[in-house]
């Protein structure tokens, strides 16, 4: 668990460096977001927000819901 703690951790921390171009920045988080998901097994579920139309689509609501989060974590301070 504590990998997993350590992950999170490092994803919800990683911010744009004085001097740090935006690419190497998007390089740093999207590495972050790939090794938080490779140990919690895929995106991270947020069923609260996700909106069941039938079984079928689950997964690609989940998909849509985690890309966002991402999406908000991921803009420059």
């Amino acid at each position: 668990m504590s990998i997993i703690s350590d992950a999170f951790r490092v994803l919800w921390n990683t911010t744009q460096k004085e001097n740090e171009n935006l690419q190497y920045y998007m390089w740093h988080f999207m590495t972050s977001k790939d090794i938080l998901e490779s140990h919690i097994g895929g995106p991270i579920q947020l069923t609260k927000h996700v909106k069941i139309i039938c079984d079928d689509e689950i997964e690609g609501y989940t998909k849509l819901i985690s890309e966002q989060l991402f999406a908000f974590l991921a803009t420059p301070t």
